[in-house]
């Protein structure tokens, strides 16, 4: 498959993977893959069935993206302050990066909605060995600063762009781990919206046609 893979929550609620042409092997495209963990309630999978999904916060499909079209995939749900517990929720998807290929740039954009400062809720970005055994880089930690005092209920830290090199994994699978946690008994919640998640090379950034 070709160089060049994206994978969004599409217009029409699906989460897609397109391709530019078939210079590169099948093992070059991004793996899609379907719930394998229990959720703390059901959720809407529409659209999210390219993703391995976890955690007691629920991982489901919104409407609320940076453009107000098309869905983004949100980590947990909007709550008020209370003590949360340690909880989390995560998602994730393993791809091969193209031996011989350039300018391999992964790139996303998030939001994150908050009640408590960061050492207490965080939202993460990493990346991870293709078998999720090695942690090989962390790409965002979020969150309000500690340094702060408690912040409002639902305090929205705004839409980031992130963009990343991956050419140093030439050859090799990785996973990218997008989680919301809490990580004290009493954390006061936190949740968090992923859009545009793609990944492209020296081709260039093909925008596919949509698929159901």
């Amino acid at each position: 498959m070709s160089g060049v893979h994206d994978v969004a929550v599409g217009p029409d609620g699906d989460i897609y993977i397109q391709t530019r042409n078939s210079a590169i092997p099948q093992a070059a495209a991004l793996n899609k893959y379907t719930s394998l963990a229990p959720q703390a309630a059901a959720p809407d999978f529409t659209g999210l069935s390219s993703w391995t999904v976890g955690g007691m916060l629920g991982v489901s499909r919104s409407t609320e993206t940076s453009t107000s079209e098309g869905y983004s995939m949100r980590l947990g749900a909007q709550i008020d302050p209370a003590d949360q517990g340690l909880t989390d929720a995560w998602a994730y998807q393993t791809f091969t990066i193209p031996v011989g290929s350039t300018h391999n740039q992964l790139s996303f954009n998030y939001r994150v909605y908050t009640n408590d400062v960061i050492a207490n809720s965080d939202f993460s970005v990493l990346i991870y060995d293709g078998n999720g055994l090695e942690k090989l880089e962390e790409i965002v930690h979020a969150g309000m600063p500690a340094a702060n005092l408690m912040p409002a209920a639902g305090t929205d830290l705004g839409w980031r762009t992130v963009s990343f090199n991956l050419d140093a994994y030439r050859g090799r699978s990785v996973r990218i781990l997008f989680q919301v946690r809490n990580l004290r008994e009493n954390a006061q919640g936190i949740w968090a919206l992923v859009e545009r998640v793609e990944l492209h090379n020296q081709h260039g950034l093909y925008l596919p046609l949509i698929t159901r």
